[in-house]
């Protein structure tokens, strides 16, 4: 029952999410629509934020999970298409409003968090690569795949996953140079 409770109020919140940005939704508005009184609503959350929060939680990646473990593990990284859609399939919906104009920028920088936590198992790093570097590496990496999800999501004409996954991953592995046919230098000072 405790758990049904929670799922009630966190839907109702989510539909106020999906059309106001949070600063804007009441506690009172989430209990009106999920049909709970305030002490029953104190009983599982702090605040709306602590809310959003949780939903947060509850759907971004798990790096503990065996399956992340196993990739953040292996030494080259191999995504798998079917498992990639079926994520996107699942939690499409979700990701839309959260790297949306209204999303809570904590979401991304959570999701960056496990991207860099990839990235960085997967780095070979020689001896000439700074603490500098290194950490612009993995933020560049990083914040790319979010700007690329970010834009991906936000798009109503977005071509099929398996697509853009492809896209990204040539990308990655190409670069950006390469998939434009430009090169780009700078002029040495004179």
């Amino acid at each position: 029952m405790v758990a049904h409770t929670k799922k009630k109020i966190m839907q109702a919140f989510w539909s106020l999410y999906c059309q106001n940005p949070i600063h804007k939704i009441t506690v009172r508005e989430i209990i009106t629509l999920a049909d709970f009184n305030r002490s029953t609503f104190y009983a599982h959350f702090f605040d709306v934020y602590d809310v959003l929060d949780q939903w947060e939680n509850l759907l971004l990646p798990n790096v503990d999970q065996p399956a992340l473990q196993k990739l953040i593990n292996e030494n080259d990284i191999q995504l798998s298409v079917e498992h990639c859609m079926a994520l996107y399939k699942r939690y499409k919906d979700y990701y839309v409003v959260l790297l949306g104009e209204q999303g809570d920028p904590n979401f991304q920088q959570k999701l960056k968090q496990i991207f860099a936590r990839i990235i960085k198992a997967h780095l070979s790093i020689t001896k000439e690569t700074t603490a500098f570097e290194l950490d612009f590496l993995i933020d560049y990496t990083a914040s790319t795949l979010i700007s690329m999800l970010t834009f991906y999501y936000a798009r109503e004409d977005r071509p099929p996953a398996k697509e853009i996954i492809a896209l990204i991953v040539e990308l990655i592995n190409n670069g950006l140079s390469n998939k434009l046919h430009w090169r780009f230098s700078v002029k040495p000072e004179k």
